[in-house]
């Protein structure tokens, strides 16, 4: 029984190194390296540098929490859900160029005219104002340039962000709900099953089930002689 002992005990390791790695894995990444406060007046932003794990696209967004009426901020934001809603009294306040620098040469350029995009969630909406293709292990910094007076968005204190994008995020959920966790799941189970079958395979000598499965994990059972005496035995 020594054998389907150590085939057992190999598949409940391995089910669970895999789930334990792949939950390491998505712990370690930086989904989002840069997130500071920004007054959002003219102005030059430099950011820290920041060094990327996850090759993927990377948003630039310009983040404003919802503590300014909804519709007056989707209008200084640009991002009037309808063409027409009325913005004439909170016309889009956002104009920025930005560029993205690796050891000191201009990897990419872009300005909010050319990015229109964004992300609305519980308590704030996002401006996006461009994006990049990060490759792990590369070091970055950007500088952006703000070119318009943006300080009516100081209540809802702005913050400039990069982030991955969230394709990377949705796609790492559904590889770890359809294919991690089954799989994992389904090699601890067959484990145990084969660490079930060894235990009620061991001599009546072991009553409890409990004693009969840690045997066979260490491999002996022990049983006792005429003299009653144990005796370790491999099962």
């Amino acid at each position: 029984m020594r054998l389907t002992t150590k085939i057992g005990s190999g598949f409940v390791l391995v089910g669970l190194v895999l789930f334990g790695g792949w939950v390491l894995y998505l712990g370690t990444r930086h989904y989002v390296p840069i997130d500071m406060p920004v007054a959002m007046s003219v102005g030059h932003i430099r950011t820290r540098e920041f060094t990327v794990n996850v090759s993927d696209p990377y948003e630039i967004e310009i983040e404003v929490e919802k503590k300014i009426p909804f519709d007056t901020l989707n209008c200084l934001l640009g991002m009037s859900p309808s063409s027409q809603e009325d913005c004439s009294d909170s016309p889009a306040v956002v104009n920025a160029s930005w560029v993205l620098l690796s050891d000191g040469k201009i990897a990419q350029s872009g300005s909010s005219a050319d990015d229109k995009g964004g992300a609305w969630a519980s308590d704030t909406i996002s401006r996006e104002i461009g994006r990049f293709d990060g490759k792990a292990g590369h070091t970055y910094r950007l500088e952006v340039d703000i070119l318009a007076d943006g300080t009516r968005l100081a209540l809802g204190d702005p913050h400039l962000k990069v982030s991955v994008t969230s394709d990377f995020v949705e796609g790492a959920m559904f590889e770890t709900a359809l294919l991690i966790d089954p799989a994992a799941g389904v090699l601890v189970l067959i484990g145990v099953v084969l660490l079930i079958v060894c235990s009620r395979r061991t001599g009546a000598g072991v009553s409890s089930p409990m004693r009969r499965l840690r045997c066979c994990i260490s491999g002996h059972e022990r049983s006792t002689n005429m003299n009653g005496t144990q005796i370790a035995e491999e099962v």
